[in-house]
């Protein structure tokens, strides 16, 4: 019998769930299954929360009638799954080796379980117009953020993000991912300056107080701060800017892949992880400036 579904596992922030959730809709629709979404993960994270649930996303969580049998079998991504296997894990190869949906065989009855983090754009290009649409936030917006958005409307908007919190106080996240150091900010200013000649900076953080203490603009600046326990406001805020200085984050990748301003300029680090593991190349697009 034909398995009808895809089971993807969700873990870490929204950034991370939203790429999870685009390559397991990516492959649902490529083979005309429902996706489902295994948010267990959330019992144990005290820091972290399923946040799908605010977008107009096509897929629900598991629930455990879902999978009347959790017999996991392992396999690497794109290999063929045995036929006689109920769950069979899909796991990210690692250093990336992202093949192009629906390339890669799912076996017909087989249900595919995926776990990884799946940052990149390759796995769900082909579909791209799809994801932007369902990863869109459900709710309008209402005070603050309306006023905002009329703000970054009116103007040549730039979304700045600088991602610091355990990427400072984690000596592990450190040494993996490194921090955006305050050149390469002004660095990225400074380009866009050459370009776009009277940018207003809308600018996230989860350290506002430091970003206002050591980092100038050097013209019109909005500080964004208020939307601490709804990220989504902050998302849609960033995707609605003409241009992005992101951070090494997974969420400010996503604020600028969602913006269509047309002529949109986004500018990336140079290296996005400071470990040395052969995965940079699949994570900054094609298009995207790298400094």
């Amino acid at each position: 019998m034909r398995s009808s579904r895809v089971i993807v596992r969700l873990e870490g922030g929204l950034g991370n769930q939203l790429f999870q959730y685009a390559t397991g809709r990516t492959i649902a629709l490529a083979t005309g299954r429902d996706l489902l979404l295994d948010t267990s993960a959330y019992r144990e994270d005290r820091l972290r929360s399923y946040q799908l649930d605010r977008f107009a996303i096509a897929a629900r969580p598991l629930r455990r009638r879902d999978v009347p049998s959790l017999k996991l079998r392992r396999s690497r991504l794109g290999a063929i799954l045995p036929r006689r296997s109920r769950v069979e894990i899909v796991r990210e190869a690692f250093p990336a080796r992202v093949p192009v949906w629906p390339e890669a065989p799912v076996d017909d009855a087989g249900t595919p379980y995926l776990i990884g983090y799946w940052q990149s754009e390759r796995y769900f290009a082909a579909v791209a117009d799809t994801i932007r649409r369902e990863l869109r936030v459900k709710a309008p917006p209402e005070g603050a953020n309306t006023r905002l958005l009329a703000d970054i409307a009116a103007g040549d908007a730039v979304a700045l993000h600088v991602r610091r919190g355990d990427y400072v106080s984690n000596p592990a996240a450190t040494a993996y991912h490194g921090l955006c150091g305050l050149d390469y900010y002004r660095g990225a200013i400074r380009r866009l300056e050459a370009t776009v000649p009277q940018p207003h900076f809308f600018v996230f953080s989860d350290d506002l107080d430091w970003v206002r203490a050591n980092l100038d603009t050097g013209h019109p600046t909005t500080f964004v701060g208020h939307n601490t326990d709804t990220p989504w406001e902050d998302l849609r805020l960033m995707a609605a800017c003409r241009h992005f200085i992101v951070a090494k984050s997974s969420f400010s990748w996503w604020g600028a892949w969602q913006g269509e301003w047309p002529g949109k300029q986004v500018i990336a680090p140079a290296r996005w992880f400071q470990a040395d593991h052969g995965g940079e190349g699949e994570i900054v697009p094609a298009g995207w400036l790298r400094m």
